[in-house]
């Protein structure tokens, strides 16, 4: 897909919801899709871009759209998940799912200007327009980190989730400082990235519970050949488990 979209929509009846898509396409790009499997397909392989996915409640698709909902939060966790039209029980009922998945659920007939405000508050801010660059695979990959350049001193960690712009780093007995630089060797089956990088946000706090103490880093001045390979080996094993699990079991 050449064109690159903040968010995308799953309806299979856009009329049901013209006014807010015509609202939402004036604001931001988005892809409006008429099914789960092909919503799920361009998330993968369009995950670190996506910002928010946008789909209705039906009662007759219900599991299907909490597996949808579950395959997005695999290949992206911070991608934002918004549900439409839900039955004001059906929000009571599923209290531990929409906790667990950080959904933002809205109730029949909200307002299409409430929609897009509570988009522009919950997407577009500067931690999650770090955070979305970083997509979930399960690795871990391994990596050296070397603070001054000198091999000698360099220590290994792993790398739970890597896009071509950065990675997220797992480490409960080192913490860097934010905005601090380092090198990196990661080490991947059929090729090693050799990278400068630069400390973007830190989970020391446990801000983020679903990870482990760690800090992710932003890669400095790489190239657009490794990006590439990052972004295709992500994109590759991606639809290799999460797609193709999604398609069999229904």
């Amino acid at each position: 897909m050449d064109k690159i979209y903040d968010g995308i929509v799953i309806e299979n009846d856009s009329t049901v919801i013209e006014g807010l898509i015509s609202k939402l396409s004036d604001l931001y790009p988005i892809k409006v899709i008429d099914n789960f499997v092909d919503g799920l397909t361009c998330i993968a392989e369009n995950n670190i871009k996506i910002l928010f996915c946008l789909t209705r409640y039906s009662m007759s698709f219900e599991e299907r759209l909490v597996s949808f909902i579950d395959k997005t939060n695999e290949i992206n966790p911070f991608i934002i998940k918004i549900v439409l039209d839900c039955p004001l029980d059906w929000i009571e009922e599923r209290a531990e799912l929409i906790e667990k998945y950080s959904l933002i659920t809205l109730p029949v007939d909200t307002n299409v200007d409430k929609i897009s405000k509570l988009i522009k508050d919950n997407v577009y801010n500067d931690e999650k327009t770090i955070r979305r660059r970083f997509s979930r695979v399960d690795w871990p990959l391994n990596v050296k980190i070397s603070l001054d350049g000198s091999s000698k001193e360099a220590m290994t960690r792993n790398v739970l989730s890597i896009s071509g712009n950065g990675a997220y780093i797992s480490s409960e007995n080192f913490m860097p400082r934010q905005n601090d630089k380092m090198t990196l060797t990661i080490s991947f089956k059929d090729f090693k990235l050799f990278t400068d990088a630069e400390v973007v946000w830190l989970n020391n706090d446990k801000q983020k519970p679903d990870l482990p103490e760690g800090f992710a880093v932003t890669f400095i001045d790489i190239g657009m050949a490794s990006q590439k390979v990052i972004d295709d080996i992500i994109k590759d094993k991606i639809i290799k488990r999460v797609l193709f699990d999604f398609k069999t079991g229904y």
